[in-house]
């Protein structure tokens, strides 16, 4: 998720766990003098100080954002961290910070472990990437919940009960859309394309519309995107003939050497962990040759870049030079 939603789902669900203020009868959550409110909000976007790592390029950033930051044994140490700061500065009990600490930071990771990037929660034991593809990465829907919350919270004494409602309410959207993108993939499973064998399958959220998937099919010979809206399949019963598929056709032998050569430079080996439907794209640039490979989780159109990964390899079959566009 974007950093501001991580913010406000901070705000949000501070009162949940808050002291009540003795003389107000209601949650300290805006008192923000108050050091556990503070940390509590810093420590839910803390996960994300690996965007330091952008700094050092997009390839670097790639290999290690969601990395350990964004683990079980990670935010353990930063929110033991965080709390042995603020709790020797301000004399603060060490468990009842940790534990916030811990909470908001856990938060975090679970938030992002929904959308399609994927997150290396069990690092440093397995670095593959757990994501539930159920949603977008900025979504609209749970930043403009948490706006509204945040705002209601300002001016009502019920801040407890805005809190509940909008948490619970922002709880049943995401189990919704995980239980639809499940529902779409195994719709997915069930489909065959020109009689080629269905390696795997995907559908990922749309940007904008709750109801629409971005799916991939991976078969032995193509790669198939084309979006799917579950709303039209409901209400008018619209299908999806052959027509409406983007077909990307997989590299041939010929020039597999050229997409080897890319796989076995150090950043080649990242990429291929961080893509799922990795599209290979092979061009001749004089005397050197250029691959371009780009993960159609993101890509749905032969126009788009989404994702993607450049090499550029010379006439003695080295890589002089790489980057990576999104």
């Amino acid at each position: 998720m974007d950093p501001l939603t991580h913010y406000l789902s901070a705000k949000v669900v501070y009162p949940l766990l808050a002291k009540e203020d003795y003389v107000t009868k209601r949650p300290d959550f805006f008192l923000l003098s108050k050091r556990e409110s503070d940390v509590f909000v810093i420590s839910a976007m803390f996960p994300d100080i690996d965007f330091i790592m952008r700094y050092f390029g997009r390839s670097v950033y790639l290999e290690y954002h969601r990395g350990i930051t964004h683990s079980f044994i990670g935010i353990f140490l930063l929110s033991a961290l965080l709390s042995l700061i603020f709790s020797r500065a301000d004399k603060i009990e060490f468990k009842r910070m940790f534990l916030l600490s811990f909470t908001a930071m856990l938060i975090h990771i679970l938030f992002d472990w929904t959308n399609a990037y994927g997150t290396q929660l069990f690092l440093p034991f397995s670095d593959a990437r757990a994501a539930l593809d159920a949603i977008f990465i900025v979504d609209i829907y749970i930043l403009g919940t948490f706006a509204l919350a945040v705002v209601l919270m300002f001016f009502s004494r019920k801040r407890f009960k805005v809190s509940v409602f909008f948490t619970t309410i922002t709880l049943l959207y995401i189990l919704t859309r995980v239980f639809l993108a499940a529902g779409m993939e195994e719709k997915l499973r069930s489909k065959t394309i020109n009689s080629e064998k269905t390696i795997s399958v995907g559908a990922f959220p749309d940007r904008v519309s709750p109801f629409n998937f971005k799916c991939v099919i991976e078969t032995d010979r193509h790669f198939y995107t084309f979006d799917y809206d579950i709303s039209s399949n409901l209400l008018y019963g619209k299908k999806y003939a052959l027509t409406d598929l983007t077909d990307f056709e997989k590299f041939t032998k010929k020039k597999d050497v050229y997409i080897n050569i890319a796989k076995g430079s150090h950043f080649g080996e990242v990429y291929s962990k961080f893509a799922r439907y990795p599209f290979y794209h092979v061009i001749n640039e004089g005397e050197n040759t250029k691959v371009m490979v780009t993960d159609l989780r993101f890509r749905h159109s032969k126009k788009q870049k989404g994702f993607t990964a450049k090499f550029l390899i010379d006439k003695n079959m080295k890589v002089i030079n790489e980057g990576f566009s999104w």
